[in-house]
């Protein structure tokens, strides 16, 4: 690997680490409150869906009441508008196991014009928790509550799968044609997309106050393989760039496909910025990993496959543990980093897990089985290649 290219993934690298630090460090107060949506100084309409956080340490000054308090911003001092807020529990078995720090409030604005809201959590000792305030701007014309919200398979998330698509079977066609010489050329180009987006994305979540170290840690398989595949990108052709690229094969397409398929961005539809981001940064993996198949850098074998199972099991025991441990520092949320430690609160597969094999971590067996089964299922192209190609040879001989 060239000097520059090292540099430039070293860099690369310290930017990524130190904003997950300085993030993580802005939230180690003992309490506090957040909100995330609606944006500051964005347009709504009269009724819309308020989201955010809200937390205190164990014991005896717990949370028992959350609300989004409401002033219209021609009269300050005006007694405030309260709209009650909920927060997801994690249940087994119907019963309500615990509470997660985030929240949605459902507000309706009596009337259009500036508002300046902020989210207030009161405490079993007594204590009022507020949030910073943020203004917003009611108007009747822009309509109801799910006028921004993501709908899976509606037009823009049949446009996005249709141009990450496109973007692949381009990449494929040059990096089939270039070879290992393309991807020489285009992996400086493909990284510095795939990092410039995740550390603007990072940096941004943390202004409008939805960053958690909960969340929010490049734990995912997603996650790691943005760290790792402009590191492979870059590495010369060898056995440790092979073995690194057979992890990150399965894990870039399945962890990626899944989350372009069935996208968790909440109220964050077309034309928001989590939009773009969300699909930009899934779809740059995809394309990573196209680019180093189709240029002859990487050939998946069964082989391949035996060691991304072995490694994927090697990462969930700290990965479990880093979920464990969170929950012991603010804003007190347990980390569900590879979904080990409980069920999406909005429903997912999961459930059936749950169902079938218990709570955390037993269901962490039904995760196992369902793992091997798509990494199964994206090894099956190459054996099937494999299988003609070795039946081509017995014919001519």
């Amino acid at each position: 690997m060239k000097r520059s290219r090292a540099a430039f993934l070293v860099v690369g690298l310290v930017l990524l680490l130190a904003v997950q630090v300085l993030c993580t460090s802005m939230l180690l107060a003992p309490a506090g409150a957040r909100m995330q949506w609606p944006e500051p100084g964005s347009r709504h309409g009269l009724e819309f869906i308020a989201s955010g956080d809200a937390w205190a340490a164990p014991g005896p000054g717990a949370i028992v009441s959350l609300r989004v308090e409401a002033v219209p911003g021609s009269t300050p001092g005006a007694e405030p508008l309260g709209f009650p807020a909920e927060r997801p529990h994690i249940r087994y078995g119907g019963q309500s196991r615990y509470a997660l720090p985030t929240w949605t409030a459902r507000v309706a604005l009596p009337s259009e014009g500036d508002w300046s809201l902020k989210a207030v959590a009161l405490t079993t000792d007594g204590r009022r928790i507020e949030s910073a305030g943020r203004r917003i701007l009611a108007s009747a014309a822009l309509g109801g509550v799910a006028d921004r919200g993501f709908s899976s398979w509606s037009v823009p998330h049949l446009s996005a799968i249709g141009f990450i698509l496109l973007g692949a079977l381009a990449v494929a066609y040059f990096a089939r044609k270039g070879g290992p010489s393309w991807l020489r050329a285009a992996a400086p180009w493909i990284v510095l997309v795939m990092w410039a987006n995740e550390l603007a994305y990072q940096s941004y979540w943390m202004a409008v106050g939805g960053w958690s170290h909960s969340v929010s840690l490049m734990l995912q398989m997603c996650g790691l393989s943005i760290i790792f595949l402009p590191i492979c990108l870059f590495m010369n052709d060898g056995p440790r760039r092979r073995r690194l690229a057979d992890v990150l094969y399965f894990w870039g397409l399945g962890g990626a496909a899944q989350a372009i398929l069935t996208p968790d961005i909440g109220a964050s539809g077309f034309p928001s910025y989590r939009y773009f981001s969300f699909f930009i940064s899934h779809g740059m993996i995809i394309v990573a990993v196209i680019a180093l198949v189709a240029s002859g850098s990487v050939k998946i074998g069964p082989r391949s496959l035996a060691r991304c199972i072995i490694v994927s099991n090697i990462v969930v025991v700290p990965a479990y543990l880093v979920d464990r441990l969170l929950a012991l520092v603010p804003p007190y949320a347990p980390g569900n980093y590879f979904a080990l430690g409980y069920p999406p609160p909005t429903g997912s597969p999961i459930d059936l897990l749950v169902r079938i094999f218990g709570p955390s971590p037993r269901y962490i067996l039904g995760l196992e089985i369902m793992g091997v089964l798509v990494f199964a299922l994206l090894w099956l192209p190459w054996g099937i290649a494999a299988r003609a190609r070795a039946q081509d040879r017995v014919s001519i001989n």
